[in-house]
């Protein structure tokens, strides 16, 4: 899915984030667990453009949305949405760097 985020939430979130937080506005990929990407898999989706990648099934069970924990569900909620009509805005933390990442 292409513009899942609605382009008028993402403009007034950037501007209402304060500075210290050095939000910015990516690409968000959602890949299908159960298990964590592989550097190469890494690779390969920051080459295709992807600034953040999300594993949405729980790599640890076999939950699936809505059981699993936040953030793992971004993607297949924020496309029900989208279906739905409703406006969307996808807000994330990034805690750690993806597997082979040299960006830190």
């Amino acid at each position: 899915m292409t513009d899942a985020y609605d382009p008028g939430l993402r403009r007034l979130a950037l501007a209402l984030a304060p500075k210290e937080l050095r939000a910015r506005s990516g690409v968000y990929v959602g890949v299908g667990g159960p298990s964590y990407e592989t550097p190469a898999e890494c690779r390969l989706l920051r080459r295709l453009g992807a600034d953040a990648v999300c594993v949405w099934a729980c790599p640890s069970c076999s939950h699936a949305p809505p059981h699993c924990p936040p953030g793992m569900s971004t993607v297949s909620e924020a496309s029900a949405a989208r279906h739905l009509g409703l406006r969307v805005l996808g807000l994330s933390l990034i805690t750690n760097s993806a597997p082979g990442d040299d960006d830190g």
